[in-house]
């Protein structure tokens, strides 16, 4: 990505997403000037409010001004637990959110796991996750460095 002005870097602006009642749980928005980062994406049920607690496609919508299907230059996901990336399989799968670019931890080398020990799961959220992701992936342009 390119370099960010000195003034965009003073508007940066933090956001984190109502998780609900739920144990544990991420969702963030950062906001440097016009660029958008969401890190992780909550529990699988937090797609959809829940009583007093707005969903996150209705968070981002408050927060980014406008309905879906929202663009945010980088994903991040964090770890590979239900409660960080819960909501983004139903996000991407149903065209809701789109990644310029998409950092995504590798779910075989979670904690006191070795990597051998592990069998890929193809229908584990974050192999469907990465299949999605990829399946829209932009050639590489050279104006993206």
């Amino acid at each position: 990505m390119p370099e960010t002005p000195a003034s965009d870097a003073q508007s940066l602006k933090i956001h984190l997403l109502d998780m609900g009642t739920e144990k544990f749980g991420d969702c963030i928005l950062a906001r440097l000037g016009a660029r958008t980062i969401l890190i992780d994406s909550g529990h699988p049920g937090d797609f959809q409010r829940r009583g007093d607690s707005p969903g996150i496609p209705e968070q981002l919508e408050q927060l980014l001004g406008h309905a879906a299907p929202f663009a945010v230059d980088l994903l991040v996901v964090s770890h590979c637990h239900s409660d960080h990336i819960g909501c983004l399989p139903t996000l991407v799968g149903n065209g809701d959110l789109t990644a310029e670019f998409a950092l995504v931890a590798d779910e075989k080398l979670g904690f006191g796991r070795a990597q051998d020990a592990v069998r890929p799961d193809a229908a584990a959220p974050s192999n469907r996750l990465a299949a999605l992701l990829i399946k829209r992936r932009r050639p590489f342009r050279p104006s993206d460095r």
